[in-house]
């Protein structure tokens, strides 16, 4: 299917030019996306799908993005915005296995949130999946999230006007819970400020959790150095 028929039939005029947005901005071609349609039956409301990117060599990490938050608008004087996430490589789209669907279904649910509460998405905001403190997966640390400005992008991306109104786009950020409670002490701004945007890693790249090596996997990881020639 031309890829014109296949958006005129999955996406919204929006959702086309928020896609078109990341591809103008970060030179991705636009037939190495994947597009995850929300299953979800919401007869009073616009479906929020999930565009996945991959990794180009001017920014070689995956990045999963909401299109259609932004097609939602909200009172008080909040702008429209799509939420992202970062991935590093060993995350795959590979998603008939759980592994990796967790940052997928925790996006998702962010947004949802985030249309639930009427209020927009605003930096510094946490959102917290499980109150007794779970990670969200067993493939990941993470209990939550918190969203941010952009770090990885250039600063071109962080608003742009799609449909005669003002979107932003912002990062979504994962909490495991040692984070959560520096988030407590500190405020998510400060926390921010000082704990993300401060970190070595400039990129703010989601941390994957490496499942334990198992079978033959398991005796090259313990023998690793010595298969290379090292002592």
């Amino acid at each position: 299917m031309p890829l014109e028929e296949y958006f005129s039939s999955e996406l919204t005029h929006r959702q086309v030019e928020v896609v078109n947005h990341y591809v103008d901005i970060m030179n991705i071609d636009i037939f190495k996306m994947h597009y995850v349609k929300n299953q979800e039956f919401l007869s009073d409301l616009f479906p929020i799908g999930i565009a996945i990117f991959e990794p180009t060599k001017e920014f070689d990490y995956y990045i999963i993005s909401t299109i259609g938050l932004s097609q939602y608008y909200f009172p008080k004087g909040v702008q429209r915005a799509e939420l992202n996430m970062v991935l590093p490589k060993t995350w795959k789209p590979i998603l008939d296995k759980e592994e990796y669907m967790w940052p997928i279904e925790l996006l998702t649910d962010i947004a949802y949130q985030i249309i639930d509460a009427n209020y927009g998405a605003n930096v510094g905001q946490v959102y917290i999946f499980n109150g007794d403190g779970e990670p969200y997966s067993k493939y990941s640390d993470a209990v939550g999230g918190i969203v941010c400005l952009p770090e990885m992008f250039p600063i071109t991306i962080l608003e742009a006007e799609i449909e005669n109104s003002f979107t932003r786009f912002l990062q979504v950020m994962t909490l495991n819970k040692d984070q959560l409670s520096k988030v407590d002490e500190l405020g998510p701004i400060e926390f921010i400020k000082y704990e993300l945007h401060d970190s070595e890693d400039a990129l703010m790249v989601i941390p994957i959790k490496e499942p334990a090596p198992t079978g033959i996997d398991k005796i090259i990881k313990k023998n690793e150095n010595s298969l290379k020639g090292k002592k």
